[in-house]
């Protein structure tokens, strides 16, 4: 999804933000999701093939990258020197806000909320055919090929504020909504070893390939 911006003179199509899941992914682990009846619905995506949420006003970004050096402890030395040990998944924190002026923006921070609430959780229970599978990874793109493109990240915690200042109004589902919401969702890079180890070169990285290729390098 992409908006107009113009300024210093140049146009450019500014992409949405968004968190989606994976097209194979198991919608059938979350009853329900096509029902009239849930919130959840608002949170279909291309086709009915994915769920996920296209952020309304592109989020704050904050990503976080580190890397771990071990020491070599050297008596009677005022140096000590270090060796690479492993660079570490980075970290990803989207400060988020949502409105409701019309009641379709109302349905869509309730599914947002949902969506969070029940993207978070496993299957769990006896009466759940799929017991013991676990939130899924889902892909987060955000400004095009050079910045995020189909990032694979687990939301690791989510918040946002309802303070009661806001007016409420109604939804589609019975319940009332905030007219204004913000929020956080902190989420982490997922790679399967598989993936990185047949995949991943560091020339490929520096050259934009990984990147621009859709594998979700960064």
């Amino acid at each position: 999804m992409t908006t107009t911006l113009t300024g210093a003179g140049n146009s450019s199509e500014v992409q949405k933000a968004t968190l989606v899941t994976k097209e194979k992914y198991n919608k059938a682990s979350i009853a329900g999701w096509n029902n009239p009846r849930t919130p959840l619905r608002e949170m279909r995506l291309g086709g009915l093939k994915r769920l996920g949420v296209v952020f309304p006003y592109n989020p704050t970004l904050n990503l976080q990258g580190s890397v771990a050096y071990g020491q070599y402890d050297f008596t009677h030395a005022n140096y000590q020197p270090h060796f690479y040990t492993a660079t570490h998944n980075q970290q990803i924190t989207l400060g988020f806000n949502f409105t409701a002026s019309t009641l379709e923006e109302a349905n869509y921070m309730l599914g947002f909320m949902h969506f969070l609430r029940t993207i978070t959780k496993m299957n769990f229970g006896k009466g759940d055919d799929l017991a013991g599978m676990p939130p899924p990874v889902l892909e987060f793109s955000c400004y095009g090929d050079f910045q995020f493109k189909k990032v694979p990240v687990v939301i690791r915690n989510y918040s946002y504020d309802q303070t009661g200042q806001e007016d409420y109004v109604d939804t589609s589902y019975n319940t009332q909504v905030p007219t204004f919401l913000t929020g956080f969702v902190d989420v982490v890079t997922n790679y399967t070893p598989g993936k990185v180890l047949s995949e991943f070169t560091l020339q490929d990285f520096a050259n934009g390939k990984l990147i621009k290729s859709g594998k979700g390098f960064i």
